[in-house]
Order: structure tokens, then sequence, then C-alpha cells
């Protein structure tokens, strides 16, 4: 087992597909002045390698990569990689100032207004980036010393046109409770619906005084506010238990389901069936199993699933003392909530069936409402409605996420068409929500399932689920388990539709899977130990794919060597949404034969031998706090066809000194240079 190596010049040469090389070698020979530059037009921004090649370092990269500010930014978030916050802050500040340096500039005074010949969507984009990354009350003060600089910049009304930037700078100022800075901003854009907006302003209208609160005309107009998206959905709004003091953590305790005069319906009215399942369940589950039994559509079964609780069995035993229509099955272990709301799946007697999640609360119209178009159009197998995202404190305010979204466990569905033509979630831990959805559009077609603009129901935002651990910015950034999953979902989705294969209920059994899932969603252990890990893009429209896919060729594993992949962007030719895609149907086939598997950045593992199957996927590697994997050997391939592809027959050369201190800060190690 053996990499055949040759020794490779200071540079590199890039294989440049023609539609790209055009454009790259005008803006090398100066065709496009770039701010940063001091070279004046005409003049030739780069140096040239022992060959007489142009060779482009860190600097040179900045102004041939051709995205835009929010794609570097997306790239950038999809790794957590402090790269891209880097280039961000350089084009920011036209090349004068690293992230250091603008970092430093940013906290010496917020009332000093940015320099007015800075560009400051991309100044912004990477004190965002930052944010994202670090995830902390300083990095937040940061990004809110920024925004005050800039809020009477002349170039404010710019950022205020770009949805992503000003949805974070009024979630920015909502997070950090800084009123002033929101209504510098909102002066800019003033809210518009029940956007980010409106989100930031209610959590900052949030009373701070609850003394006789239900008198209090600020904590009745707030809780008004909150309620919004129902008075607009034509449904009544939720009540609180008006607290005299301070509710800190458990606002989201006080809110109570209203009550309203059931459906005069038939006699031969379709049955629904709602499957809670739950683990070691709060006091809440009392009042979720309340909102499941004040159901305008009354002709329903409520079925708790306990998936092996050793806690909170009172909470369990109260919540069906309420209504002789809820029931109670036990598993016998812990399988996690796809398995539990599998077993409530199987004994449900209900024509359509639906979920609701433990520490969630359903409008009293919600099965009303969903079913409607299900009764109307036989073609229709589901329906989704949106859900109002609020914190146990009472915030609706998540850094890059909305308040109001499309909420998949709302899903209501004919039951035997799904469960005999379909099947049931999958057995993994998490992320099976959206599997299920989209094996049902696959099976039944894209329109079989709708997505409603109704909110029917409340989400409880809680710090510590495994959800928001994994998803980070509204899913800016996705845990490498999460993504490997998404990847192979999609893949065997996609086999699906071409090959009409069968679709039988998913086993419950581990050894039997349709498709291969990460260990870590399985609830097993990932992998310690890999012989060889290979580091590209591998998504569909990777440009370099042919040559990635000859590297991993060129390696004979021993049988008892397991040989990964690991999932990197390349800046120029990534799609900016390559992390919310699937993977190229060719690295599909290797993972479920497997011969290869997904490895995460986050994952603790000895990798004997990086190979980088792309150089230039090096450009933008994550935090190197963020990385777990240890490294022990690395080797940088280098593709043995340097074909020229410009209009000149110039190739384009990139600077290996540059590329190898990459290597070295973000793993420790020196690379070695070769072909394959």
């Amino acid at each position: 087992m053996s990499l055949s190596l040759q020794a490779r010049p200071a540079s590199f040469v890039s294989t440049v597909p023609r539609k790209i090389s055009n454009r790259v070698y005008r803006i090398l020979h100066g065709h496009r002045f770039a701010p940063e530059l001091p070279a004046k037009s005409g003049e030739a921004p780069t140096r040239r390698n022992d060959q007489g090649q142009p060779e482009v370092g860190s600097r040179q990269y900045r102004q041939l990569h051709g995205r835009s500010h929010r794609a570097i930014y997306r790239l950038g978030a999809g790794l957590l990689s402090t790269d891209a916050v880097e280039m961000l802050a350089r084009q920011g500040t036209k090349g004068r100032y690293d992230w250091a340096g603008l970092k430093e500039i940013i906290q010496q005074d917020r009332r000093r207004l940015l320099p007015a010949d800075w560009f400051l969507q991309p100044t912004l984009f990477a004190v965002f980036l930052n944010h994202l990354i670090e995830f902390t009350p300083e990095s937040l003060k940061l990004t809110v010393a920024a925004l005050h600089q800039s809020a009477r910049h002349q170039q404010i009304g710019k950022v205020s046109a770009n949805p992503t930037l000003w949805r974070m700078s009024l979630q920015a100022a909502a997070i950090a409770k800084d009123a002033p800075l929101y209504r510098a901003l909102v002066r800019v854009r003033p809210p518009e619906g029940t956007d980010v907006g409106w989100a930031a302003g209610l959590d900052l209208a949030r009373p701070t005084s609850w003394k006789s609160s239900g008198e209090s005309a600020s904590v009745k107009n707030w809780w008004a506010g909150i309620n919004t998206p129902y008075v607009d959905s034509n449904v009544e709004p939720w009540e609180l238990e008006f607290p005299d003091a301070e509710p800190y953590g458990r606002l989201f305790e006080l809110i109570r389901t209203p009550k309203v005069l059931p459906l005069d319906l038939p006699a031969d009215a379709p049955m629904v069936t709602i499957v809670v399942p739950c683990y070691n369940p709060a006091p809440s589950l009392i009042e979720t199993i309340r909102s499941a039994c004040l159901q305008t559509w009354s002709n329903l079964e409520v079925i708790i699933v306990d998936d092996a609780s050793t806690s909170g069995l009172e909470f369990i035993t109260q919540a069906a003392e309420q209504d002789d229509r809820v029931r109670i099955i036990r598993q016998p272990k812990n399988g996690g909530a796809y398995l539990a709301r599998n077993a409530g799946m199987r004994a449900a007697k209900g024509d359509f069936v639906t979920v609701l999640d433990a520490d969630d609360l359903n409008h009293p119209r919600r099965l009303e409402v969903q079913l409607k178009p299900l009764l109307e159009n036989e073609q229709l197998i589901g329906t989704v409605s949106r859900s109002l995202c609020i914190s146990p404190a009472g915030y609706v305010t998540d850094f890059g996420s909305s308040a109001i979204v499309p909420n998949l466990s709302t899903m209501l569905i004919r039951r035997e068409a799904v469960l005999t033509q379909v099947g049931f979630y999958d057995r993994v831990r998490k992320a099976g929500d959206r599997e299920f959805v989209e094996r049902i559009r696959t099976v039944f077609g894209e329109d079989a399932v709708l997505t409603m603009r109704e909110s029917l129901a409340m989400i409880q935002l809680t710090t510590g689920s495994l959800s928001r651990a994994e998803l980070r910015g509204g899913a800016d950034w996705i845990s490498g388990p999460r993504l490997a999953y998404r990847a192979q979902l999609r893949g065997w989705h996609a086999s699906l539709a071409e090959t009409a294969a069968d679709l039988l209920p998913i086993s419950d059994e581990p050894s039997e899977r349709p498709f291969v899932a990460p260990a870590k969603l399985l609830g097993l252990t990932p992998s310690e130990t890999l012989s060889h890990v290979f580091l590209g893009d591998w998504s569909p429209r990777s440009e370099s794919m042919d040559a990635q896919l000859e590297c991993v060729r060129g390696i004979q594993p021993q049988s008892t060597d397991r040989m990964g992949i690991l999932r990197a962007v390349n800046p120029r030719f990534t799609r900016s949404a390559a992390g919310k895609t699937s993977a190229a149907t060719r690295v599909w086939d290797l993972v479920e034969n497997q011969q290869l598997e997904w490895v995460a950045w986050e994952q603790e593992a000895t990798v004997e031998h990086l190979v980088v199957t792309d150089p230039e996927c090096l450009i933008f590697l994550p935090n190197p706090q963020a990385i777990k994997l240890s490294i022990q050997k690395i080797t940088i391939h280098v593709p043995s066809t340097n074909a020229a592809n410009s209009d000149s027959g110039e190739p384009l050369a990139f600077d290996q000194t540059w590329l190898s201190a990459q290597c070295q800060r973000s793993f420790g190690v020196t690379p070695e240079w070769g072909t394959a």
C-alpha cells in the first residue's frame, strides 16, 4: 500500500476549465484592477515561478476567485473557516488589514464610523462569520460594535438590500438587547410582516418588569405580538398565565392552549392519531398532551410512546390521565425518537397520523386546518404547517434562523398509503424528518406533501437539544454526520426514482439498512483509526471530480484498512450551497459499497495518511480549534496532467509555500507534494 510520489517544484499547476481560465488569465494579467493591489491598470499583479508561469499566492487568489461576498460567507460558514474570515476582511479593507487588524480597529471606538472607502458588505460578512464560528458573548459584542460603526455609513443602504446581512444585523441587535442599534437599523429599512425585523423588535419589547403583569400594557402588547403569526393564520391567540415576577427561563411553561369549541363532526369522520414520543420528560409534557386533546377535530387518539424513560414517569402518567383518548406504549429499550414514532405508527388506528414532539404545543385548530386540503384532494398525501420557534425564556430570535419555520414534525399523512408504499421513519437517532418527507415525495411526487402558510404550533427551542448542537446559523453550518447522512439518503432516493425499487418499510434492525448512515446517527462509535482519508470537493458539480477519483483509485488498501473521504470546498468552483446537496453519484457508490466512509472534521479519530486530492481545497479550512482529527502524514496530490487551458497556452500555478503553511497551521503537519 503506497503512493508513487514524484518531486515537484515550489509551485504546482492547476488544471482549470476553459470557461473559467480565460477570465482568470485576464485577471492575472491586469485586465481587472483590484483596489487592494498597488499596481496600476494594465500592470500584471503577479509574480512568476522558476518555469515562468504566473504564480498565485493568497493575495492574488483574492482577485481571481470571482465569487460574491455572500458565497464566500456561505462556503466559510459551511466549514466554520477562519480562512474565509481572513479573505473577507482583506476584501472589505481593500487589502490593508487582516482579520486581527480589522478586529483591533472595531474594538477601539464603536462611536467612530468605519472608513468611508472600505467595502462595507465584505467587512460585515467577515464580522458575522467570525461570530458564527466563535459564538461567544465576546464575538457578539464585537459584531454589535461593528454594526454601530456601520449604521451611518454611506454604504448602509446596500447592506440593507442584502437579505442575509440584514437578517443577521437585526438579530445581533436583538440578541445583544441593543435597542438604539435596532432603531438605527430599522430607520434604514423598516420591518415587513413577521420577518426577522418583527422578531427582533418583539424580543427587545419583552417586558423586564412583571409585577402586576396582568394589568401591564407592555406585557399585553408584547404577548399580542407573539400571537401575530397565529392571528394572521386566522386562528385563536395563545393564552399566557401571567406571572407576578420575572419568569427567567420558564416562560414557555406558562403558555396555555386556547380553548376552542370542537367541530360538529359527522359519524364517518376520519380518525387522526397523534404520536407523542418522549424520553425522561419534563412537566411541560402535561401541557403538550393537553394541546393535543383540545383539538377541534375531536375524532382522535393520542399515543404517548415512552422511550424507556428513567425519570419523569409521573409526568407521563399525569399527562395520560387528562383524557381517555390517550394511551401509553412503553419501549423495551431506548432507541431514539424515530423508533418511538414507528412504534406509535404501528399501533395507530387513525386514517391519518401525525407527530407531536414532547416539548412542543399544538394549536387546537392544527388538525382541522391541515386535514382540510387532504379531504379535498385525494392525490395529496400529507400536509406540513409552520411553527413559531420560542425559547424557554420567551425569546423568538435565533441567530441566522427565522422565527417562523415549516415544521416537518407537523406532517400529517395518510397512514395506510404511506406505511404500505413508503415505509416508516429511518431508525437513525436524528435527522430522520427530512429523509421521511423527501422519500414520500420521491414515491408520490414533489406535490404530494403540501407546505401550508399557516402557523399552527409552537416549537420550544431548548439550548441543549441535539439538533441545535449540530445546526448553526439557520443551517449555514451543519455537522459532518448530518451532511454525510443527507448525501447518502439523496443518493438512495435518486436510485429509487430511477429503478422504481421496492419501498417496503425500513427495518428497525441496524444490520438491515437500505443505505449507509454515519455510525454516530445510528448510536454507534465512529471509526477511531483510518489508514487513508481523501480531502476534496465531493459535490455533484465538482470541477475536478475525475482527478480526485483517480487519486482515490491510486491507493491499494489492505483488507483491514478503513479509508474515508473528508468534505472540503474549492473556493472558486464549489457551489455555495454544496453542503446542503447530495454527493456525486460515483462518490455515493463508493460509500454504499463500503470502500469509503464519510469522515467529519469534528470526529475524534487518527488519520494515518491524509491525501489532498485538490490542492485548492486547502485554501478554506475549518477553524483549527474545530478540527478533532489527528493527522500523521499529508500528501498533496498534484494532477499528473498539467495541460494548459488558457487561450495563451499558459498554465496557472499556485504557491506551494502558501498551501504548505495552511497544512501546518491547521493540522500541525508539513505536507509532501507529489503525483499519484
